[in-house]
This record gives C-alpha cells, structure tokens and sequence, in this order.
C-alpha cells in the first residue's frame, strides 16, 4: 500500500506537468500534425476537390537563405474563391477576358509574392498589350502535389461553373512522382489504408499532441515519409535538409515507374472539358534541372529525385520527365490545342528555376511574358 502511495505521489506532479506543457504548447506555440491527410483519408474529406485553398487567405513567408533567385519576404493570398488574384464576380463582367491557371506548385510559385507570381506577370502584359477594351483577368488555381485527376476535378467541379475564356494547364511532373509511387489512376485501392501497420497506426494516435509532435521531428527530422509521397516537402523541413536527405539516399540503377497512358487520358479529358465549356486550353511542359549541362551547380539544390527506395540519377529522372512531356506535346498536336512548350525552351538553369523545377522570380517573370506573348500572337490572327 505505501509503496503504491509512493508511487501515485510521485507520478501524479509529473503527470501534470505533462498536461499543462500540452496545454501551454497548443495554445503559444503549435506544431501540425505530420499525419493528417492520413487522418483524414475518407473522413470529412471533400472527394471532389481534395486539395484547394480557402477563400481570403494571407501568407506571409520569409525564403530560406541562398535559395536561388528568391530573395525577400513575400505574401501568398487568395481571392473570396480561394485563388491567387482579383476577386471573381459573379457572373462575369461582359468586358472581363477570363484566365485560370491550373497546375501543381509549379504553377502556384507559393514563395513569390503576388506582385512577382506568374498570373501577376502575364495578367499585366495582357492588358498592356491588348488591343480590345476587355479587362484580362487571370487567376491562379495551382496548387502543390496536384496532378492530372486533380485538375480534372478542379476544372468540373470549380472553374467551370466561373464561366473562363481560358485555362492554361502547366502539367507533368507531379503525375511523374505519383507513378514512381505507384499511384492507381482508377482509385480503386486507397494505398495508404493498406499501408496501416500497428506501427503508422500507433504513430498516428501519439502525434494528437504536441509532445509527441515535437519528438518525432526532433529524432526523425526529414527522414521518415509514408510511402506517400516521398518527393513532397516534409513538414518543418528546409530545402537544405531535404537535398542533404536525398543525397544520403541510395542511387538506384533503375529508371522512375512511368504511367504514360494514364497521363495521356487525363490530359484528353482536360482538353474535352475546355471543348464542352467552351474556353480555350493551353497546355505546357514541365521543365526541370535535372542532369543540366548549362549549369551544374543546379544540382546542389536538388531533392525531388528520390523515390521509395532510394534516390534515382538525374539523367533518368530527366528522361522519364521527358517522356510525360511528348505526351503533353502529342495530346496538344492532335487536338488542336495551343501548346507553349515551356520545356524546349527554359534554360536547365538556376537561373530561372531554384531547386528541381520550381520558379524563381526571374523564371516566373520568363513564363509569364511568355505565355502573354504567345495568347497576344493568337489574338491577332483571329483579328
């Protein structure tokens, strides 16, 4: 009996200690839970458009140091529908010239500011040279780890209905990533279920608290992934230590899984929506850094190349990249679409593109003249 008293007194001030840390933690000073899109899966979750931002957001971020060609602190928001730019009136105005920009965080460019960010660019140089006395308006729609189904469901079910003119589709890499996984394109299994061990199940019940949280990125830092998406960017995770954890990684002699076909009708479905609504599409390659023979210091910024085994070489990455680009080439060809094949033409360079293939300010800038110049070349040959 003392020994159990003992023990309850010794215990229980720990205890609550405990309790009044958690409190104290998740009141100043929380930390996301690492598991919640698993959390998640199939529960409240909307199955249509599962990945969107929220009307009326504000970011505020500082770029890590040394990043290439992103300098500054910047502010990301969304518009009263949860888009980058203008707020959208409903309907449309008749003079208003509507542009969505659909994609991954290639597209969205989440570090640069809004005043710098590609529907920024091109938006202004629209009007700047355009001959009519419509009002462009271009709204940015990307969104990190999108891929092709998910632009489908972006396009029915949320910009459709917003009566656009046009949507320009920066596609590719994310479905690339979303092979070497071995996505199901049909959804017919949610592979994270099966994924569910007693260990993943305990991990998940201990980071419901902040504790828990704080330890698991203390002792795992970058290095632990669900097998979901190894290339997506780790909670609390800086560009440095996620390069220095793929560079650790294992070079695997095999190339990247590729699910060409799948990709190929997507993107025929997105160019279908667009015929069926009426707007223009544009489709765009993705370009990228790997295996660069212009600047070979890109590498050093490299993380995106790993897989779930291990980190695959650069030239095979590159290659396998290339093959989701003739696709998107292709589709573009026979359909009839505009096409701007950003690939073909973006120097491999940091100079325009900061780690594997997102855009700094100077390759943000590059698209968005880019884009305004080809979309003001086909207006006026229809004049």
């Amino acid at each position: 009996m003392r020994r159990a008293t003992r023990l309850a007194l010794s215990t229980i001030p720990s205890l609550l200690l405990i309790v009044v840390v958690e409190i104290f933690l998740t009141v100043v000073a929380p930390v996301s839970d690492p598991y919640e899109e698993l959390k998640q899966t199939g529960v409240g979750l909307n199955q249509y458009i599962k990945s969107e931002y929220q009307p009326n957001l504000r970011l505020s971020m500082t770029p890590e140091e040394g990043l290439p060609g992103v300098e500054g602190s910047s502010v990301f928001s969304t518009n009263n529908m949860g888009y980058r730019g203008h707020d959208i009136t409903v309907p449309k105005p008749a003079n208003e010239f509507r542009v969505f920009l659909v994609g991954g965080s290639t597209i969205e460019t989440m570090v640069l500011d809004d005043s710098k960010s590609i529907d920024r660019v091109l938006e202004q140089h629209l009007n700047e040279t355009s001959r009519s006395h419509r009002l462009v308006r271009v709204y940015n729609a990307g969104r990190s780890g999108d891929r092709s189904y998910d632009h489908i469901s972006m396009l029915v079910h949320r910009i459709a209905h917003l009566q656009p003119d046009m949507v320009i589709v920066l596609v590719g890499v994310n479905d690339l990533i979303a092979a070497t996984n071995s996505t199901d394109y049909l959804h017919r299994t949610d592979k994270s279920l099966n994924k569910m061990s007693l260990s993943l199940l305990l991990r998940m019940v201990s980071t419901e608290f902040q504790l828990p949280r704080r330890i698991r990125h203390a002792v795992t830092g970058v290095g632990e992934t669900l097998g979901l998406r190894p290339a997506e960017v780790p909670a609390g995770g800086t560009y440095r230590e996620m390069v220095r954890f793929t560079q650790s990684l294992p070079a695997l002699a095999e190339p990247p899984r590729v699910d060409l076909v799948s990709y190929e009708e997507n993107l025929k479905t997105i160019v279908g929506v667009g015929r069926g609504h009426g707007f223009q599409v544009i489709l765009m390659t993705q370009p990228s850094t790997w295996n660069s023979q212009v600047d070979m210091s890109a590498s050093e910024w490299h993380w995106m190349n790993r897989g779930e085994k291990g980190r695959y070489r650069e030239e095979l990455m590159d290659d396998a990249l290339g093959e989701y680009n003739s696709v998107t080439v292709r589709v573009a060809h026979l359909n009839g679409t505009l096409l701007y094949d950003l690939a073909s033409q973006m120097p491999k360079s940091s100079e325009f593109i900061y780690d594997d293939v997102h855009f700094n300010y100077a390759g943000a800038k590059r698209i968005g003249l880019g884009l305004a110049n080809m979309i003001s070349a086909d207006w006026a040959m229809d004049e």
